[in-house]
């Protein structure tokens, strides 16, 4: 059975023919009432099935984060949770784990800078900066010890057990110069003598201004046995120590272990800086040699000793006592 709308149009099909057998050329009201009804009801159709009309501009485009994965670019206030400051490190934050720098107060000052730059052979550099000052002193009566020139305008400390009752004494310089030398501070109860030279411009070895600290480096140097320009080392042993020489009480000694012999006596004890720390003065020793255990005059209590001889430099300027510290070396 046909359908209506078949049946329409074969209908009118049927009674529009012409006589020629066309077609009239525009449909009737009620073809075209149908051909709407089925255009609006695509239409709803089509809105149903896609959801919204196609007409509509509100919709929003998906997140940035949601499309790519990525943060929107857009800045964003910070967030505060709960014991977490604004701004800091979250967890996930590598940099979180790493402390800040140290700060250094403004008012810390450099360390100092020694007298001598620090070296792999520290020993070495200072027998070379310090022996070209250091002295042979050779007595007239066959006495024969060290010394150390402390001014370049030839002032010399020794000990006044190697000069004894003289007033005048030989100095033999590194180079092999022998130079007469007038006495012109003898403290025996201090074991500290003071020899002038008439010279200018020698080498002079800097005096240590700091008190000087058990542990720390010693070096010897004097003429032991008559072998001048002699380099020994070791440590400062002690402070403080009080010694017999002969009649006399010789207070504040330093002791050391670095070598010291017959002949040392008078020669400078001398820190890494290249500075003196005492005067060598004497050993402790069953067996007349050395057996490590060395004594030292602290250099500044020497040096307020020789006040006046480095102010007045007139030959015999400043005598005092006689005689010799008999257990000196």
């Amino acid at each position: 059975m046909p359908s209506p709308l078949r049946r329409v149009f074969s209908r009118r099909t049927n009674e529009g023919l012409t006589e020629e057998g066309r077609e009239p050329s525009s449909f009737s009201k009620l073809e075209w009432a149908l051909i709407g009804a089925v255009l609006i009801a695509t239409v709803l159709a089509v809105w149903v099935f896609f959801g919204r009309a196609p007409s509509s501009v509100n919709a929003e485009p998906p997140s940035t984060t949601q499309a790519t994965g990525e943060t929107p670019s857009t800045p964003l206030d910070p967030v505060e949770t709960p014991g977490q400051e604004q701004g800091s490190a979250t967890p996930e934050d590598p940099a979180a784990d790493v402390p800040p720098p140290a700060e250094t107060p403004a008012d810390e000052e450099a360390q100092t800078t020694p007298t001598l730059p620090a070296s792999d052979e520290p020993i070495a550099e200072v027998a070379e900066a310090v022996l070209p000052a250091v002295v042979q002193i050779e007595a007239p009566r066959g006495g024969l010890g060290s010394g150390f020139i402390y001014d370049s305008d030839g002032f010399i400390f020794t000990n006044a057990h190697v000069v004894g009752n003289s007033s005048t004494v030989t100095v033999v310089l590194q180079d092999g110069t022998r130079l007469r030398g007038t006495v012109v501070v003898n403290q025996p109860s201090a074991d500290v003598a003071v020899v002038k030279v008439e010279a200018s411009g020698l080498t002079a070895v800097p005096l240590s201004e700091d008190e000087p600290r058990v542990g720390q480096l010693a070096i010897a140097m004097g003429s032991p046995f008559g072998l001048d320009q002699t380099v020994t080392a070791g440590i400062v042993s002690a402070l403080d120590r009080d010694i017999p020489i002969g009649r006399d009480i010789l207070k504040n000694a330093i002791q050391t272990d670095a070598a010291i012999n017959s002949g040392n006596s008078g020669g400078p004890l001398v820190n890494r800086k290249g500075e003196v720390i005492g005067i060598n003065t004497a050993i402790f020793t069953p067996s007349g040699g050395s057996d490590g255990v060395g004594f030292a005059i602290p250099i500044q209590e020497a040096l307020e000793m020789a006040a006046a001889a480095t102010q007045d430099a007139e030959v015999g300027g400043s005598l005092e006592g006689a005689g010799v510290g008999a257990n000196g070396i």
